[in-house]
């Protein structure tokens, strides 16, 4: 559960309050860190009616009238509502060049700490590489980060 949050970097912080339009939600969390949210979010499915299968792939969804029946690959289900969450964090897009796929070069950062006493280069031109350049460079040995 929650893979996307457990997969950012170590300490990063998270804001999750909206100003406006206020959050309406039956779950509630703070702004904190990764580590607070994940803590925060598994209480509250201690809380709350909900059934969890994981290790499922969605294959189909089909309408009929009110209600889906959302087929995966274990079980099919009925519901009355659908929300479909399709995220890029699992799909890292690469450049294609040689030595992409060394065991050094990796896609996402989890722990800047790991990389403490190396020099690191960040290739990437949005948020997420700006966020692991400056969580390296508060881990690591110096402030000298490359982005490219």
């Amino acid at each position: 559960m929650f893979s996307t949050i457990a997969n950012f970097p170590t300490n990063k912080p998270i804001y999750v309050t909206p100003i406006d339009p206020p959050m309406n939600s039956a779950l509630r969390f703070n702004d904190g860190a990764k580590e607070s949210l994940l803590a925060e979010l598994a209480n509250d499915l201690k809380e709350k009616p909900l059934q969890i299968h994981e290790g499922e792939t969605a294959q189909r969804i089909i309408q009929n009238s009110e209600l889906f029946t959302v087929q995966t690959t274990r079980a099919s289900y009925t519901a009355l509502r659908v929300v479909v969450a399709i995220g890029k964090t699992g799909n890292a897009r690469t450049l294609g060049v040689p030595g992409e796929r060394l065991s050094k070069v990796f896609t996402r950062l989890i722990d800047p700490g790991e990389f403490s006493d190396k020099d690191v280069l960040v290739v990437g031109g949005g948020d997420s590489a700006v966020e692991a350049a400056v969580a390296l460079a508060r881990a690591g040995k110096s402030d000298n980060i490359l982005i490219s």
